[in-house]
């Protein structure tokens, strides 16, 4: 949980760093992190906050994935899209295979408009799961976002197949790193 909470260099989105903080040296990693936690005004976890839920310990456990798993939730999501524009398939196979998995799922796409991308709706996906996460997490989660992308104004229940998605992506990023 320290990890998650005070070294958020490690799964920030390069575009959230500015010019000065990208030229430091690894090296100096307390520093950005102590960079990165007071320009975005990172708040901390609740006094005596414990993990409630498997999801949400799932996803702590399984945190630097969350990134991987989010872009093939949301290109399982998108998939006749993806599969209309081929484009992003072909250049990562790796969503061509999760996509082509038999998971169901109750997501309606018209409000998510038309210039969703993968990880956005895949993180809105994450988080519309885990509605009882703490805002510091949930700050940190938006950071695996590029700035310049928004998440997408969407709500998705929580309900087994969802859960299922969820998990199945978790496992297939986890494989894809090993």
């Amino acid at each position: 949980m320290l990890r998650i909470l005070y070294s958020p260099l490690n799964y920030t989105h390069p575009s959230h760093l500015q010019g000065s903080v990208l030229n430091l040296n690894s090296s100096d990693s307390v520093l950005i992190n102590f960079w990165i936690i007071t320009h975005f005004k990172l708040k901390d976890l609740p006094q005596n906050w414990e993990v409630n839920d498997n999801i949400s310990l799932l996803l702590l456990d399984k945190w630097e994935l969350i990134n991987d798993a989010a872009c093939l939730i949301g290109g399982y999501l998108l998939r006749s899209r993806i599969l209309k524009q081929c484009t992003e398939i072909i250049l990562n196979p790796r969503l061509s295979s999760f996509i082509s998995l038999p998971i169901p799922h109750h997501v309606s796409l018209t409000t998510t408009g038309e210039h969703s991308n993968t990880l956005s709706l895949g993180l809105a996906f994450i988080l519309s799961q885990i509605p009882h996460f703490p805002l510091a997490l949930k700050e940190r989660v938006l950071l695996f976002l590029p700035a310049e992308i928004d998440l997408p104004d969407t709500f998705i229940a929580r309900n087994p197949n969802h859960l299922n998605l969820l998990t199945m992506a978790l496992n297939y990023a986890k494989n894809y790193r090993e």
